[in-house]
């Protein structure tokens, strides 16, 4: 049985990465980097490879705490 995946779901996973992103940005700002972005295009970037991942937990770890 296939379970369609949310619009809520991928809108939380995608808010989760983006605001996850930006706290550890913030807490390692004022570092070094040798080659160093602009914050704005780092933050983009950052979150864009973090976005598949907030939203496998978003869509998957609501069955799994049902279990619980």
């Amino acid at each position: 049985m296939r379970r369609a995946v949310s619009r809520a779901a991928v809108a939380l996973g995608v808010v989760l990465a983006l605001s996850v992103v930006a706290v550890l940005q913030g807490l390692h700002g004022g570092l070094e980097e040798a080659h160093e972005l602009p914050p704005l295009l780092h933050w983009l970037r950052d979150s864009a490879l973090a976005v598949p991942i907030g939203v496998a937990v978003a869509v998957l770890m609501p069955p799994v705490a049902r279990r619980l």
